[in-house]
């Protein structure tokens, strides 16, 4: 029987909702911006400037010397779009200096904590943010400008080649490359 255990570093809800969460704390909480997260239903008809923050992720395979402890190197992809309305600002610099409140909570070396928000909420790791891979004002356009902040943010999964999980009823799975191989009694 092999029983596929999926760690709490491995599930992207965990990435998603991390993210989410430093934007909102940092972003909208101590900023004041409103943020456009995607799948929640949002107004901007009465506000006059937002972010738009959109993220994809990549997972490349990673082997350490040791033979026993491999994981993966987990690219993120964040794309934060920046709208101000026109008719609504007296400067056309705005989208520039919310550009730079935003840069200013992603400097490269920065650690944001990667939370298990699927079972405990716990600290699992940081994501570091690596680089800024865009960076600049999308086209005008009749009523709207904009900017685009695109970063990359990486974490390293660690895994066991070969482990044990001791289970409350005196049971223990025998893993290998993730996936439970054998289930024995060891009391």
């Amino acid at each position: 029987m092999s029983l596929n255990i999926l760690g709490a570093s491995a599930q992207i809800e965990n990435v998603k909702r991390s993210l989410e969460k430093y934007i909102w704390d940092n972003l909208y909480t101590i900023e004041g911006i409103s943020v456009d997260f995607y799948g929640l239903p949002f107004d901007n008809i009465s506000i006059t400037e937002w972010i738009v923050p959109r993220f994809l992720m990549n997972r490349n395979y990673v082997s350490w010397a040791s033979g026993i402890e491999y994981g993966y190197d987990n690219n993120i992809i964040l794309n934060i779009t920046i709208n101000v309305k026109k008719t609504k600002t007296t400067t056309t610099d705005k989208h520039y200096v919310l550009r730079d409140t935003i840069v200013n909570y992603f400097k490269i070396g920065e650690d944001i904590n990667l939370n298990d928000w699927v079972d405990t909420e716990n600290y699992i790791c940081n994501m570091r943010i690596r680089e800024i891979i865009e960076d600049f004002p999308l086209p005008e356009s009749d009523t709207l400008l904009s900017y685009r902040v695109v970063l990359r943010i990486n974490y390293i999964e660690h895994t066991i080649k070969y482990g044990f999980i001791f289970l409350e009823d005196g049971s223990y799975l025998l893993q290998e490359n993730g996936d439970a191989i054998m289930r024995e009694d060891y009391l």
